[in-house]
């Protein structure tokens, strides 16, 4: 027996993730015999791996393809570097990454000190992941820095449960999930505004 979570004002063929929802209402689709899969799978044409819950991914507006697919680069993907998803999509997508790891806006960058044995959540990784490359970039670091071992260290020093991403993690997903942040500010900046002139300075 086959069960999904959609929204209930949703099209139950077409289960849109739209900004005003709740993310945690479109996590999975459970189908029989298998595990649960991300909606983010209507978007791509999937094939079963070899290890059990493991798929390959073809997007199915621009066709890239991927060996394995993983649901948060899925994700990405139709939120800011597919050239050919709708309009649509693209904005329910952004509005997904922007807010799947509880962080929403810059009121939410407070990161509290924890208890040396407790495990860090999801969400807290995830706040100090973003705190992480926003100094990277602001200040110019490179990012190679990330997986030096005297860094590390600092880290470990200050938060003894907390693994940092790799470099690759950090100049790829961690970078274009906060691009998709940021775009939805400018946007929001935008619609808020009136009489906005676009010009050229002269220095």
């Amino acid at each position: 027996m086959s069960t999904s979570l959609i929204s209930p004002e949703s099209n139950p063929d077409d289960p849109f993730i739209s900004p005003n929802s709740n993310p945690e209402e479109f996590i999975v689709v459970k189908r029989s015999g298998g595990r649960p899969k991300n909606i983010v799978w209507n978007y791509f044409e999937n094939s079963a791996l070899k290890h059990p819950g493991h798929f390959d991914a073809k997007c199915k507006f621009c066709s890239t393809y991927w060996k394995n697919g993983i649901v948060k680069n899925l994700q990405v993907h139709l939120a800011s570097k597919c050239e050919s998803v709708d309009v649509e999509t693209k904005n329910k997508f952004m509005h997904y990454v922007a807010t799947r790891d509880g962080i929403i806006n810059e009121n939410h960058m407070e990161i509290e000190s924890d208890s040396g044995n407790e495990e860090l959540s999801e969400e807290r990784v995830a706040l100090i992941d973003r705190s992480i490359l926003k100094a990277f970039v602001m200040c110019n670091i490179p990012f190679r820095i990330i997986e030096n071992p005297y860094f590390i260290n600092v880290l470990k020093n200050l938060q003894p449960n907390y693994n940092p991403p790799l470099r690759e993690r950090l100049t790829t997903d961690l970078l274009s999930e906060e691009s998709i942040r940021t775009e939805i500010k400018i946007n929001n900046y935008i619609e808020k505004e009136k009489n906005l002139t676009l010009g050229i300075k002269n220095i």
